[in-house]
């Protein structure tokens, strides 16, 4: 995860096609771990277990071809499905909001930052989608 987390920070273009496709920003991906897997030319979404608990507990991972296509949309194989987080559970967490997706997810979260609400906000979404 770190290694495509990393990967994804050196690259101009895919930085770039973020923000124009998703309006998200690179140090927002740094922040939720998403990755690129250059030589299959694809995302690299990790899938955090969902807890209230200190720690982050990565399941397995998610794949999507770089135009964000569901074609070619794969999982890890042994991933389970369930609440999967974007953002870690907080002591001054006040809602529990769940979106349809981790781009759904990722952009929110940037949002709240962005609106320095995030703290307050504990954002899932189901690993398996809607």
């Amino acid at each position: 995860m770190q290694e495509c987390n990393e990967r994804l920070q050196t690259i101009d273009m895919l930085p770039r096609l973020l923000l124009r496709k998703r309006g998200l920003r690179l140090s927002t991906t740094r922040e939720v771990k998403l990755g690129v897997d250059v030589d299959k030319r694809r995302w690299v979404i990790p899938t955090f277990q969902y807890s209230t608990e200190k720690g982050n507990t990565i399941l397995g991972f998610e794949f999507r071809p770089y135009n964000f296509s569901k074609d070619g949309l794969t999982r890890q194989k042994g991933t389970p499905t369930g609440l999967a987080m974007i953002n870690s559970y907080k002591p001054t967490t006040q809602a529990l909001t769940v979106v349809e997706g981790y781009f759904d997810g990722y952009a929110l979260y940037q949002h709240l930052k962005e609106q320095r609400q995030i703290q307050h906000y504990h954002i899932v979404t189901p690993s398996n989608g809607i």
